[in-house]
């Protein structure tokens, strides 16, 4: 969070006590330091911090019951005064604040210091990706976050790194432009600036939209790593309730902006125990007798169709989840923070050691980690070997769906297996071309539908030229990093 030490005024925290007791219904009693600070893209608007000490009570909502603080608290908001009037808006840090506060107190942004200024405070007081959390957007060196433990070395070493981005005219000063882009209705401005996430340092591609003055960025590089590197400080500030002017639609869009990085995380996480859940079943209704029945239960305590109404769905959302990861990227860190976000308790066990393993290693991929030919071949081989079993035993599964009998009869389920693999076999060049029949055994052929076929010689497509060629172009890239 930024550093308050402005001043106020008498007459001014006045104001501010009353209008947070009549509107947000926000009292306090005992010790508390109000200041504030102005900010220059928001039109005669402070920013505020009330920080009430241990001892203080603190009471909130229509009973405003007191509540006694054990600890220091902190509380933010936006102030403005009006002609006989005030405005206040709560930051309680989450974006959908903010985006309210663009449109309560106006957002001017005349200039790239304005806008700079304005990327830094988008960031201290609103926690962004997954966990959700603060991050640090430096105008100058002295505002990078260093820990306890760094030295005067590590300092420095942060510092030349960062050279690219200081100004020749400001000692220790960093130099950003901004560049208007898009048409009217999509309009942004853009700038590539350094963000320091936790002990890393990125490069990023930064657009500031100016329909409602949301941000968003790209990580294009990493600039620096280094554990004397801190992150922002994670605690949540106090909360203060919207003020009862705001009108309940407002308040329902902040709500959801507010909640909106929960909720796709939750979709995320849904999504991928979903296709864990009909991995198993497919796998277990294809070559068991008790997994069909299991299934024939389904359909009959739901009343939709048969075991193999199930058998299909769970098929082709298999492919469905297979492709849709294999354009998007299935991210093992995505799936971690989310567990760490939903629940605390998942920090520490296997599952967290064995997702935190797979992002190290990714990371020091990112960080310029090359290995050698021989392996970079041993990986592509295993990766490619391990999703084209998977993709035979979903299609072969699949085609059980649409043609029971194969379930009873093992030579010619073997059959349709040995087909799907001959066929993946060809793709093994990197280079997607079309396959005809003529060579493949034309009475084992007879056992898959043509349409299932050629589904399969697409999504082998897919898994040559997207997922093994990526992986392949990643690990053989170097980049400068630490």
């Amino acid at each position: 969070m930024w550093a308050i030490e402005g001043r106020i005024p008498d007459h001014v925290q006045r104001a501010i006590v009353s209008h947070l007791k009549e509107n947000c219904r926000f009292t306090f009693e005992g010790s508390a330091q109000l200041r504030a600070d102005p900010l220059p893209f928001y039109p005669d608007t402070l920013l505020c911090q009330l920080l009430v000490e241990p001892g203080a009570r603190v009471g909130s909502g229509r009973r405003r019951r007191q509540q006694q603080i054990e600890a220091p608290q902190r509380f933010y908001f936006l102030f403005k005064m009006v002609a006989g009037d005030a405005i206040l808006i709560p930051l309680t840090g989450e974006r959908g604040d903010i985006l309210l506060a663009n449109r309560w107190l106006g957002l001017r942004l005349k200039n790239d210091e304005q806008r700079l200024d304005y990327a830094r405070f988008y960031y201290a007081f609103a926690r962004t990706e997954s966990p959700p959390g603060f991050h640090n957007v430096p105008r100058q060196m002295s505002e990078l976050g260093f820990a306890n433990i760094a030295t005067e070395k590590q300092i420095w070493g942060v510092y030349g790194a960062m050279w690219r981005f200081l100004d020749q005219d400001r000692p220790l000063h960093l130099r950003v432009r901004f560049e208007p882009r898009g048409v009217p209705w999509r309009s942004r401005h853009r700038a590539h600036l350094p963000l320091q996430i936790g002990s890393d340092i990125f490069d990023v591609d930064l657009k500031i939209w100016a329909a409602d003055g949301h941000i968003s960025y790209r990580k294009t590089e990493l600039v620096y790593r280094d554990l004397a590197l801190a992150a922002e400080p994670q605690e949540r500030p106090g909360r203060i309730r919207l003020p009862r002017y705001v009108w309940w639609g407002e308040r329902m869009f902040t709500l959801y902006r507010n909640i909106k990085v929960h909720i796709n995380q939750a979709l995320y996480l849904a999504s991928t125990s979903l296709f864990f859940l009909a991995s198993a079943l497919a796998l277990l209704s294809a070559m068991s007798p008790w997994g069909q029945s299991s299934l024939a239960l389904v359909a009959v305590l739901t009343g939709i169709g048969t075991w193999t109404t199930w058998l299909k769905a769970a098929c082709l959302y298999r492919i469905a989840y297979f492709v849709f990861t294999t354009l998007l990227i299935l991210d093992a860190e995505k799936v971690r923070n989310g567990l760490l976000m939903w629940s605390r308790r998942f920090e520490g066990s296997w599952l967290d050691q064995l997702l935190h393993g797979l992002v190290l290693k990714r990371r020091r991929t990112e960080s310029g980690y090359r290995p050698g030919l021989i392996k970079r071949i041993g990986w592509a081989g295993t990766m490619l070997l391990f999703w084209t079993g998977y993709l035979v035993l979903v299609f072969t599964s699949l085609q059980i769906g649409y043609r029971p009998y194969l379930a009873a009869d093992d030579k010619a389920l073997l059959d349709v297996m040995q087909v799907f693999a001959e066929q993946a076999l060809l793709y093994i060049p990197v280079v997607f071309y079309y396959v005809g029949s003529k060579s493949l055994d034309r009475a084992k052929l007879a056992l898959v539908s043509g349409e299932i076929m050629i589904v399969f010689q697409l999504i082998m497509g897919l898994l040559v030229i997207r997922r093994v060629h990526r992986f392949w172009a990643s690990t053989a890239s170097s980049r400068l990093s630490s």
